[in-house]
């Protein structure tokens, strides 16, 4: 498994929103700045991130995104998960038929089985206000080690 450029950009976009969460919309191109990513790219992006509700869409002059809950509410699991579609190791775990014809005595398919759910487990543990609390910790220890 290795997750794409869209499944990261996902979550540094709603890191992001949760970075300038002031309850206002955020103009897409503020946040594609940002984050140097292309605006087209990004639309894309956040597009999926709206159809689900995660982030809450505006058009026309004032709109943009931002964050449908709190960042404490959020788990980078379900966002890269909507994002990638699929975090499946392997391919026979994939998609909504999971297995394949050698399942029923595939002597590894626990092995795969297992590791699933300890990806899942490992994402789903860490919410945008974790990660925000984390940067926020190693910033303050780069300043106060600062001259």
């Amino acid at each position: 498994m290795m997750i794409s450029t869209k499944g990261r950009y996902a979550l540094r976009v709603m890191l992001d929103l949760a970075d300038h969460n002031t309850g206002e919309y955020i103009p897409l191109k503020d946040i594609a700045h940002r984050q140097e990513i292309s605006v087209k790219y990004l639309e894309n992006i956040l597009a999926s991130l709206s159809r689900v509700n995660l982030v809450d869409a505006a058009r026309g002059k004032g709109g943009g995104y931002r964050l449908a809950k709190t960042p404490a509410d959020y788990s980078a699991g379900e966002i890269i998960r909507l994002a990638e579609g699929s975090l499946a190791s392997v391919s026979c775990l994939k998609g909504e038929k999971k297995g394949c014809e050698k399942a029923g005595h595939c002597r590894a398919l626990p092995l795969w089985q297992g590791l699933d759910q300890m990806i899942d487990q490992y994402l789903d543990s860490y919410s945008l206000a974790d990660l925000q609390k984390q940067q926020a910790e190693l910033d303050a220890a780069e300043a106060a080690e600062a001259p």
